[in-house]
């Protein structure tokens, strides 16, 4: 079960994420890619898509409707182009759920390799994405613990009272200059 969570596009490596999953397919393995966001510009018809267009988090039905399908997600697939504060990182980690991105811009401050996720390379595309998931999927122990270390990631680092106090922790040293 991947995932892919972002409005736009392009900026976010849609089509990457798309050519992946398709190369895992090629490559045997029973892949499902759930879209979430915005509608991909080029037609789909593959039924181990599903394309949701807009999920509202501030509507209670559509925000239980987000978590489930992180509870049901093994990846998140974001082979984002650029990116300077990805949220969806955290909110991957808070589910367990590793990311497989790129590092580029913030994204190395979000998705630690080996701990949370792995973020490739900018020049990577979908057979270097597809090798890291088989990799991961070939290796149960290796993607069970990748889960557990996600969520100990936002429990320690990725959450908003970690944000709070380091920011106030500038602030206090900012102010006391």
């Amino acid at each position: 079960q991947l995932l892919f969570l972002g409005v736009e596009w392009e900026r976010k490596g849609g089509q990457i994420a798309l050519d992946t999953f398709y190369t895992l397919q090629k490559r045997g393995l029973p892949v499902q890619l759930t879209i979430i966001g915005c509608v991909p510009p080029v037609a789909i018809t593959d039924t181990n898509i599903t394309i949701i267009p807009f999920i509202n988090k501030n509507n209670a039905a559509e925000a239980s409707r987000l978590y489930s399908i992180f509870l049901n997600s093994d990846l998140l697939l974001l082979p984002t182009r650029a990116e300077c504060a990805g949220i969806v990182f955290c909110e991957a980690s808070a589910f367990g759920v590793p990311s497989i991105t790129t590092n580029t811009g913030g994204v190395g401050t979000y998705v630690e390799d080996g701990i949370n996720g792995f973020a490739l390379p900018f020049s990577a595309g979908a057979d270097a994405y597809a090798d890291t998931i088989t990799r991961l999927f070939a290796d149960d122990e290796n993607y069970r613990q990748l889960c557990i270390s996600s969520r100990k990631k936002y429990e320690t680092e990725l959450n908003w009272d970690s944000w709070g106090k380091k920011f106030n922790s500038i602030a206090e040293k900012i102010l006391n200059q």
